[in-house]
């Protein structure tokens, strides 16, 4: 046994003071400084109610720790967002709070026994838990309700929810349960106090309505409805096959039969559809009723007979065109884009029309409505003159181009005749409209109110611009009311579910309470929710709504034209319309000079075929050459740009398969439109070299030689820096990186100062400093400028020629000391580093995101947001360094291609 000496108190030091603090008697941590600085970090996480405490036994006051044990709870800061406990404490003797752990340390892996509840955040739920062993429940701090919990049933069983393991919330406590309803697992979430459940659905806990009829009653409504289904056509697994959603699958098809009654309204066979939707209301009245009457319901199933069913099917059958999904696909991407974690006003809406559309409906003042026309006056003239060329003055509004650009001009080119010309015109403002971001737009109307002057209330509506122009963040944080909310849903939304919406504003502005149901229920989430939580609320309403949708469009039957109908009608209502389109672009691309062949002429290939056809307009619009006052120009480079996204349109609409939508945007191109096109992408352009793209190409080839060394994959000390600061994350070795590059830095700062305006930025510096700089003459900087480029080029050769052998020890040496979880990572890739031979890249073994930050150690701009861009979209994920260098080669080629094109067009 030794007589190692123990820690018997800490020295705390903060910005205005130091204290000590004295551990327990026989506490047993020794005395050694890593001990120290181990609990010193440890306890500055904690929240300063817990650092120090009584004793239990021995009545004495300290930290609360002996010989393995907290003695107490153990509780992190609000402010600390990881969940991590240090070794030495093995059990925790009460609950253990980490009110705000998003996210837990890959450094805690020892066990932890809890004699009470752990408290996390719903978000670190995504983690794999620790080896935590508890006595209590697993607590949330949020959500408060099951309806705003996102954790899907296999992450809280792995956190250890179960049917004897509590899950507690605000609401209340929780058991979870697997259960099987018609061959399927259904997960249900049971309050143990009020016996409410909630069941797993739509990637959200759904409430299970609450009926008063025995289970055996509840399987064979199920049953019936699920061979209703089936023999009606609406297939099989329609419906859940749960007991629990009898009133969901009963909605939904009453949702289809709607759908159905619509387009079928004419035909004989529809009576049968009325007669189900009496049926299904009466049922679903009678099940979640009071004193449900059983033997009715029995009688109403077997009304609910084959025959009908047989009557349905006939109905079902009967051709008829398929539904829209884009506007659907809209709304949930928009919803998207707001429960992002961090969001500004250019995340806020997907176009500038979307943000007038907001603007109109939240600013109060008539200065502020007049500002946004102000804004939109060039639009709005262009607007005004294409309904009077076509005669539809009146039967358009504003609101209607603002929010359905699309399907607004494809209406007003209907109505054509000699007013085409016009309703082309606004297409191109259109298109110049779309080149300005929601931030722009903001800041004109700013601008147009500043300069007309304002009274009271438009004083309130200069500081909501403000607050907005000034926002980063969370939607929680940005929308401070419920009609500011909804008035933000309300400018994206494109989807029938608009409708319900707008009549929600109407109940939440007049107090008046509306007849539907649903628009209640919304109304209610819209006063009681916080934003993110309405907007997911939101996302699942959207999604019900597309999943009717959707098997809607998958079992119609598209009408046959008479074959004397126009060749255009039978393209519109074709099975596939992809051979159609891809004749159309082929003739763009002959027409416009890129030639026959250089699209693939095969359906299959006409997703690929579009992105190709969309980066070289988009690189076209962008090197068109527009003289000032050049109008023919301005139009055509805006006409580019209006094509580039009709091309994003039907990319997103072959990705998700919506015919409709791809027949929809492909039938504007008209062909006074194609032959504008021609003469766009027959104006004076500039040529792009692609020499630093074929130079990256010859690296990236380079790279995948598995004979290389460590000097060779990296390319030298500068290049070996800015990759290792991008992948390392323990601040000590940050630093040392830091004093490693100062003198670049201070001259970097010197170059900004002699010459302002300069684009160089210290990424540049380390990594492709001599093209960077290559135009920085004396003529065009000047001779002080010039004179500190050529001291950093001085620098420069010094960095390099200092030895990676001489640089990786200090790294490791520093993230050794920091300790943690960041500096045992890092000690570990930096040590493999060293003893690094020769292996190519595969040697090293870096994780997928760390080989594409060593990628864009070596490669040009155009070259790296490639790379970014496939990694962005999760195409290295799980990917071998091989695969992803080869990926990456692939996509450059690509683009490599795409260059020569554009440039072919340039030569003419």
């Amino acid at each position: 046994m030794t007589n190692e000496r123990q820690l018997e108190q800490l020295a705390i030091e903060t910005r205005s003071h130091a204290y000590v603090v004295p551990f327990l008697p026989g506490a047993g941590v020794p005395d050694t400084p890593e001990a120290a600085d181990r609990w010193r970090a440890f306890l500055d996480m904690l929240s300063a109610k817990t650092r120090v405490g009584e004793d239990p036994e021995t009545k004495q006051v300290g930290i609360l720790y002996r010989q393995g044990v907290w003695l107490g709870d153990l509780i992190l800061a609000d402010d600390v967002k990881t969940l991590f406990i240090i070794p030495d404490i093995r059990e925790v003797r009460g609950a253990l709070m980490a009110r705000n752990a998003r996210v837990r340390t890959r450094s805690f892996t020892h066990s932890l026994r809890v004699d009470g509840d752990l408290v996390v955040h719903q978000d670190i739920l995504r983690e794999e838990p620790p080896g935590i062993e508890r006595e209590g429940d697993l607590a949330l701090s949020w959500p408060r309700k099951v309806e705003d919990l996102r954790a899907a049933p296999q992450r809280l069983a792995a956190w250890g929810v179960g049917e004897r393991s509590r899950l507690r919330m605000e609401e209340g406590a929780f058991t979870l349960s697997e259960e099987r309803e018609g061959g399927a697992a259904v997960f249900v979430l049971r309050n143990v106090d009020s016996g409410r459940q909630y069941v797993w659905e739509f990637n959200a806990w759904e409430p299970v309505r609450a009926s008063e009829l025995g289970q055996e009653i509840l399987n064979q409504v199920s049953a019936r409805l699920e061979r209703f289904c089936k023999l009606s056509g609406l297939g099989a697994d329609f419906v859940l096959k749960n007991t629990k959603k009898i009133g969901h699958d009963i909605r939904k098809m009453l949702r289809y039969l709607e759908f159905l009654g619509t387009d079928a309204s004419a035909a004989p066979e529809a009576e049968a559809l009325s007669e189900v939707e009496g049926i299904l209301r009466d049922l679903e009245k009678n099940v979640y009723g009071p004193n449900p009457d059983a033997p009715n319901i029995l009688i109403m199933l077997d009304v609910l007979s084959d025959r009908l069913a047989a009557r349905v099917h006939a109905v079902n059958a009967l051709p008829r065109e398929k539904r829209p999904e884009a506007h659907l696909q809209n709304d949930l991407e928009i919803l998207a884009a707001l429960s992002a974690e961090e969001v500004s006003v250019d995340g806020l809406f997907r176009h500038p029309t979307r943000a007038a559309l907001f603007f109109l409906d939240a600013l109060r003042s008539d200065e502020g409505r007049a500002a946004v026309r102000s804004a939109l006056d060039d639009f709005i003239e262009a607007f005004d003159a294409a309904l009077a060329a076509v005669g539809a003055a009146g039967d358009v509004r504003l609101q209607d181009i603002l929010r359905w650009p699309v399907d607004t001009l494809a209406a007003l080119k209907a109505r054509g005749g000699e007013g085409v010309a016009a309703v082309e015109d606004l297409e191109f403002e259109l298109a110049r409209l779309g080149e300005v971001s929601p931030k722009a737009m903001l800041r004109s109307v700013q601008r147009a109110m500043q300069a007309s002057g304002y009274a009271a209330e438009g004083e309130a509506d200069l500081r909501l611009l403000g607050e907005m122009d000034r926002f980063r963040g969370s939607l929680d944080s940005l929308a401070q009311s419920p009609e500011y909310l909804l008035n933000l849903v309300l400018a994206n939304f494109q989807s029938p579910m608009l409708e319900n919406l707008l009549r929600v504003r109407e109940s939440l502005l007049g107090g008046e309470r509306d007849e539907d149901v649903g628009v209640r229920v919304i109304l209610a989430r819209l006063k009681t929710s916080q934003p993110l939580d309405f907007v997911r609320f939101l996302q699942r309403r959207v999604n019900w709504e597309h999943s009717v949708v959707r098997r809607f469009n998958k079992n119609a039957v598209p009408p046959r034209r008479s074959a004397a109908a126009p060749s255009r009608a039978r393209t519109e209502t074709s099975q596939d319309p992809r051979p159609e389109i891809l004749a159309l672009l082929i003739r763009v691309c002959q027409l416009g000079g890129l030639g026959k062949g250089f699209l693939d002429p095969q359906p299959a290939a006409l997703r690929a075929g579009l992105e190709k056809m969309r980066a070289v307009i988009d690189i076209c619009a962008h090197t068109t050459v527009v003289a000032e006052g050049d109008a023919r120009a301005l139009k055509c480079r805006a006409l580019l740009k209006d094509f580039s996204n009709r091309l994003k349109l039907m990319e997103q609409a072959a990705r998700q398969r919506d015919e409709a939508s791809l027949r929809g945007v492909a039938a504007a191109l008209g062909e006074n439109y194609v032959q504008a096109l021609r003469a766009a992408l027959s104006m004076d352009r500039k040529r792009i070299s692609a020499l630093e793209l074929l130079d990256d190409i010859n690296t990236l080839e380079r790279l995948r030689n598995q004979e290389l060394g460590l000097d060779d994959i990296l390319g030298g000390t500068d290049k070996a820096l800015f990759f290792l600061n991008a992948v390392l994350e323990s601040k000590a070795a940050k630093r040392e990186i830091f004093q490693l590059v100062k003198p670049l830095n201070d001259a970097l700062a010197e170059l900004f100062k002699a010459r302002e305006g300069l684009r160089l930025s210290m990424a540049d510096v380390l990594r492709r400093f001599e093209r960077a700089s290559q135009n920085l003459t004396v003529r065009v900087v000047g001779e002080e400028a010039a004179g500190i480029l050529e001291r950093m080029r001085g620098l420069l050769r010094q960095l390099r020629a200092m030895p990676l052998a001489r640089v990786l020890p200090v790294l490791r040496n520093a993230a050794i000391a920091e300790g943690g979880e960041a500096g045992e990572l890092d000690a570990a890739l930096l040590e493999r580093m060293e003893g690094f031979e020769r292996g190519g890249v595969s040697g090293l073994g870096l994780a997928p995101l760390h080989v594409v930050q060593l990628l864009l150690a070596h490669l040009g701009p155009l070259a790296a947001e490639e790379v970014k861009a496939l990694s962005g979209r999760g195409e290295f994920e799980g990917k071998s360094t091989p695969t992803i260098i080869s990926l990456s080669l692939e996509r450059l080629r690509w683009r490599e291609s795409i260059l020569q094109a554009h440039n072919t067009l340039a030569r003419r």
